[in-house]
């Protein structure tokens, strides 16, 4: 296994897709392609965001931007003898994929009150 293999089993594979209401209590699911080095429309990362995490996210197709709330992960991890880790290598040589469900949200400073002016506190 090369050291470029053996890194890159460290990070997670991040996905990222909007879930929006639709009828009868069902959802709209739309994938959010990033930028990323891979170019594959996945963060790779050592620390994928936790369920409640807000995270700021560009679609690089689309151009839908905004903030998002992490509601949901799945994780899906690389059995031994699969083409993501072959006989005899001791790791994986790629990390775990992470479905990241997210929905709009306004950011950390949500519902935040206004702050008075300097005049009128006189």
């Amino acid at each position: 296994m090369t050291k470029e293999r053996a890194e890159a089993a460290l990070f997670a594979e991040c996905a990222f897709t909007v879930r929006e209401p639709a009828e009868d209590g069902q959802f709209h699911y739309e994938r959010i392609w990033v930028d990323g080095r891979e170019s594959d429309g996945r963060i790779h990362t050592a620390h994928p965001p936790v369920v409640g995490d807000i995270i700021g996210l560009r679609d690089r197709h689309t151009g839908r931007d905004g903030m998002f709330e992490v509601v949901m992960r799945q994780w899906s991890h690389a059995g031994y003898l699969s083409a993501a880790w072959p006989y005899g290598d001791p790791r994986p040589n790629s990390g775990p994929m992470v479905e990241i469900i997210v929905v709009p949200a306004e950011g950390v400073f949500r519902n935040a009150a206004p702050i008075p002016d300097d005049e009128d506190q006189t």
